[in-house]
């Protein structure tokens, strides 16, 4: 039976991104135990993770286990410290943003060995895994290069595409962070021609070249910040507003299981409607999403968004 074209494809996709996680998976593993045991362990000694780490079938020496210590810090952002007072180790000033990527990259980890293990069925796995035949993957194979760059503080060019108005454009560009979105990647970065700070999705970026020129990251860079008044990907800097939208009732098990924001409050929750309140910056990704829900959403608030949504929904009618 010929082998699926997409499937190979993104096979090799797949393959790319778990080579680098699968590399270091014990690693990772091992350091979510010495996280979980210092968690709950109430100030445990160097001897008494060791022993844990033991227990889950790790020999390590004593080096190893301040390595993983050292980039459990350097590479998660969690601080763990020995208290002296309490003869053991504790996390130190622990922000749940923190843990919560720690746990997200456990969980990718762990997602990994899994997809590794049914694709080392071969062929096999063709008849029940299959991927969305789109171009989701693309640009990630240059995350090696720009991790590099980021990691070094240096400075990179490239050639972005504009699909709206289908033009390509060079740039230099500070790295500061990669972030995903709905399943496409994209680089958060300060431009120099431009003296902002943007979003380039790494499916649009050609010739990119890490160059010698070396950067600051400005201490008032914050990516959670940043994002935080922000729904999808779209940076803007302006001031977040309140938003109250109606849905349908039958969507309200949905929106509870999945809401579309942190801030999302319950105001309305009966058998005649589910509504809801927002606090966001408007941008062009949250107006897709009000539309992706056609007529089982209706804004209330604010006025500038209902007659934006009223002109984009009556354009729309008079196309037919």
């Amino acid at each position: 039976m010929p082998v699926n074209k997409n499937f190979l494809y993104y096979l090799q996709v797949i393959c790319f991104q778990l080579k680098l996680l699968m590399s270091v998976r014990g690693t990772i593993k091992r350091q979510y135990l010495i996280i979980q045991k210092i968690r709950n362990g109430h100030y445990p000694s160097f001897r008494e993770i060791n022993n844990y780490l033991q227990n889950a079938g790790f020999e390590l020496s004593q080096r190893s286990i301040q390595k993983d210590l050292e980039s459990i810090r350097f590479e998660f952002g969690i601080d763990i410290v020995y208290d002296r007072a309490k003869n053991g180790y504790v996390i130190d000033n622990l922000k749940d943003q923190e843990l919560n990527n720690f746990l997200q990259f456990i969980e990718l980890a762990n997602n990994a060995g899994i997809i590794i293990d049914t694709l080392k069925q071969g062929k096999e796995a063709n008849k029940f895994l299959s991927f969305d035949s789109n171009d989701n993957f693309k640009g990630i194979e240059l995350m090696p290069v720009l991790i590099e760059a980021i990691r070094t503080s240096r400075v990179v060019s490239f050639i972005h595409k504009n699909y709206l108005k289908d033009t390509n454009k060079l740039y230099e560009i500070e790295p500061y962070h990669i972030k995903e979105n709905n399943n496409r990647w994209y680089l958060i970065g300060r431009a120099n021609n431009l003296n902002e700070t943007r979003t380039f999705g790494l499916d649009r970026i050609n010739e990119l070249q890490i160059l010698e020129k070396k950067f600051t990251i400005p201490a008032s860079f914050d990516i959670e910040k940043m994002f935080e008044n922000i729904y999808g990907i779209t940076y803007i800097n302006t001031t977040p507003i309140n938003i109250e939208l109606s849905f349908v009732p039958f969507l309200a098990k949905y929106l509870k299981s999945l809401p579309i924001h942190l801030s999302q409050e319950i105001l309305i929750d009966n058998e005649e409607e589910f509504r809801i309140s927002l606090f966001l910056i408007i941008n062009n990704d949250i107006i897709r999403l009000l539309l992706s829900y056609g007529n089982n959403v209706k804004v209330l608030e604010p006025k500038s968004l209902i007659v934006e949504i009223t002109a984009i929904l009556t354009t729309a009618i008079n196309q037919y």
